[in-house]
């Protein structure tokens, strides 16, 4: 079944919240007040569009959902479109009255409620489709094995030997989920991804990666899943062990000692154009951090020319350079770089980019932070030009 929405229809609305914005900006007193709900409708409508732009295969449930979403922003939109256009029907010395008199307050107070009302269900549907990001999800599933091999997570589901075949029986996906929860996986998202989370499990049990390891021994490998890029909630998974650190070492060594790191990059300049701070407003802090995510070079770029914020942190605490090191997207993290990126920028978990590239095997990149660590140190010590003060000398 289609529910006949897409990108498209999204991109309407938000034009029409727009162009009924800059209507009530310049009609009459109340609707100059309402003006605000509805720029902060045509806010989270732009999001919308862009995480449509990201996640471009929803599921029925989702689409349908964001038809009800999108139908009931229009529907107000509409009204208010209706009262905007009686007011302005009216001649001068009526309007006078009306905004004396509050003639139409009681249904612009309705039609607020609904666009408040709007604007928050949107904005949580909006956080429901990153949550499910699979970057996320992978990371999280991570850290639940690393728990269970680790010892902490005494009796856990995972733990028994038939889990693998039994992980999608009701009693065993419940309790699962319930321990999914510690780590930050919700209910809802656990559901919505069932299938790239059981996949995921089964390859990881498959491979004994839950099997608790032996008292100090230091080997805690983790599971991988492609390069860290998004993915569709229905993709399977194909879990395997990272490197141990010998062989890591051994290789970070070799390539240490090998040519530079030869990154090509486009042209960042930010250009004077006098629409980038009005579309810079209009656009989300952590949009360049899933655009990182995505390993979208040319959205990185096209953000920083607007003046997106490169330190900017979603509510798990990664930053765009935290993406682009779990990724190993090194063209991304050049860019960041450049632009004074934050190299010990600290996630909910306690990594920092490095550790994010190393845990993940990714050498390339643990060498191009070295990189420009050592850069920045050089540049601290010569831009340091304190001098000891010379003692006078009395003759």
């Amino acid at each position: 079944m289609s529910f006949g929405i897409g990108i498209g229809d999204v991109f309407l609305v938000s034009k029409f919240a727009w162009t009924i914005y800059k209507s009530c900006k310049d009609s009459g007193d109340d609707f100059k007040r309402l003006s605000n709900e509805v720029a902060s409708l045509h806010v989270v409508l732009k999001e919308t569009e862009d995480y449509l732009n990201e996640f471009t295969d929803l599921d029925t449930s989702r689409r349908y959902r964001l038809k009800i979403l999108t139908d009931g922003c229009n529907g107000a939109l509409k009204d208010l479109e209706r009262l905007l256009n009686s007011y302005e029907s009216l001649g001068t010395q009526a309007q006078r009255t009306w905004d004396r008199m509050r003639f139409g307050l009681e249904d612009l107070a309705d039609v607020r409620s609904r666009l408040v009302s709007q604007a928050t269900l949107l904005t949580a549907f909006n956080s429901t489709l990153i949550n499910s990001s699979t970057t996320r999800i992978e990371k999280r599933l991570n850290k639940f094995i690393s728990e269970v091999r680790a010892g902490y997570r005494e009796g856990s589901v995972v733990s028994t030997s038939d889990v693998a075949e039994s992980i999608e029986s009701p009693d065993v996906w419940h309790q699962l989920r319930r321990e999914l929860e510690d780590v930050g996986i919700s209910p809802v998202v656990m559901e919505e991804n069932h299938q790239y989370i059981s996949n995921w499990m089964k390859a990881a049990l498959s491979q004994g990666l839950a099997n608790e390891l032996p008292p100090g021994d230091p080997d805690t490998p983790s599971t991988t899943h492609g390069s860290g890029s998004e993915g569709s909630s229905n993709s399977s998974s194909n879990a395997t062990i990272v490197v141990n650190d010998l062989e890591f070492e051994a290789e970070l060594q070799r390539k240490q000692v090998g040519k530079p790191m030869d990154i090509v990059l486009p042209s960042v300049r930010k250009k004077m154009d006098p629409s980038r701070l009005i579309r810079k407003l209009f656009q989300k802090d952590t949009a360049i951090i899933l655009a990182a995510s995505d390993g979208d070079l040319n959205k990185v770029i096209k953000l920083i020319r607007l003046g997106c914020n490169v330190n900017a942190r979603d509510r798990w605490g990664w930053s765009a350079l935290s993406m682009a090191a779990y990724g190993n997207h090194l063209a991304i993290a050049r860019v960041l770089l450049d632009h004074r990126a934050k190299m010990d920028n600290v996630d909910v978990d306690g990594d920092i980019p490095r550790q994010l590239a190393v845990n993940r095997g990714h050498s390339d990149m643990v060498i191009l932070l070295d990189e420009v660590c050592a850069e920045r140190d050089l540049e601290a010590r010569e831009q340091d030009t304190e001098r000891p003060r010379r003692i006078a000398t009395w003759t």
